[in-house]
């Protein structure tokens, strides 16, 4: 074995140790990403192994931001890096959703309830009760990380994900843009009026025919805090 691959094991290695300190069981979270009062949100993984690979690392090196990894990277000689096989990535939906994503996903598909949107070939990402989840991931093992993604702080309960509780913001911004198409007729006179290009029309369009009629509707009385922003109840 090459110095480079023994240095990636045992760092792999030293992972592991530190992480069977954080819990106890297989199922048991690391209380190191327990929902806490500071977080509005709850971290994501699919236990302390996924696949024939150990949950790695675990940890916020962004604030508000916690990243689960599985399995290792191993460096071809003479390359300079690579990513794991498998993160996870949550964040608070006010922090980040698909209208802060400055990128324009592939249509949306539905997920265990909630709806999946693929941006590349390795990212994808879900909007659960409170909590925007980021999966990086090759397509077959993402695949595999769906059916058994949940919060931490919860057992697995049926196949089915939480409904997205979105900003206010967010509902605020899509009604605008519908509305506005619904009086104007066309994107081209919507970009004109709102001053944002015909492309952002067209997605927060697509958004609001996800989130439906209903929701957006929504009376703002009925927005509550959740220590970060105001969302759906």
């Amino acid at each position: 074995m090459s110095l480079r691959r023994l240095v990636a094991a045992a760092v792999a290695a030293v992972a592991l140790a530190a992480l069977g300190g954080c819990g106890g069981g297989e199922d048991e979270p690391p209380r190191i990403v327990s929902r806490s009062a500071t977080l509005h949100f709850e971290p994501h993984w699919v236990g302390r192994s996924f696949d024939g690979m150990a949950l790695t690392s675990t940890g916020s090196d962004v604030p508000g931001v916690v990243s689960m990894s599985y399995g290792t990277c191993e460096l071809p000689e003479g390359e300079g890096g690579c990513a794991v096989p498998v993160t996870i990535q949550t964040t608070s939906i006010c922090d980040r959703n698909a209208l802060l994503i400055d990128a324009r996903p592939r249509p949306a598909r539905r997920v265990r309830g909630v709806d999946l949107r693929e941006y590349d070939e390795r990212r994808a990402e879900l909007a659960t009760a409170d909590t925007n989840v980021t999966i990086f991931a090759s397509r077959t093992l993402r695949e595999r990380v769906l059916p058994v993604l949940r919060a931490v702080d919860r057992r697995p309960a049926g196949d089915r994900l939480r409904r997205a509780r979105y900003p206010r913001a967010y509902v605020d911004e899509l009604r605008r843009v519908r509305d506005a198409y619904v009086r104007l007729g066309s994107v081209r006179a919507v970009r004109d009026r709102l001053g944002i290009s015909q492309r952002a029309v067209r997605v927060r369009l697509g958004l609001a025919r996800e989130l439906g009629s209903r929701r957006l509707r929504r009376p703002a009385a009925q927005f509550k805090f959740n220590g970060r922003c105001a969302i759906e109840p």
